[in-house]
């Protein structure tokens, strides 16, 4: 299974994060998908919508896609 990597942060676009994403979530099985950003914890956008995200220098495991 690949890995893909989503790099957040404040007042993200919506779109241009859940866009690919949702493309990669169809794809079920094939792709695992984890959010991060530069300090982890939430990450929010003005409209309301908060992400829980992980810290970026914890990742481990190589990213095929970022």
């Amino acid at each position: 299974m690949m890995k893909v990597a989503v790099l957040l942060f404040n007042n993200f676009e919506t779109l241009d994060v859940f866009g690919p994403v949702e493309v990669f979530g169809r794809l079920d099985g094939l792709y695992t998908i984890a959010f991060y950003s530069l300090r982890g914890g939430l990450i929010s956008k003005q409209h309301g919508v908060v992400l829980s995200t992980g810290k970026l220098e914890t990742i481990t495991n190589p990213v095929e896609i970022f």
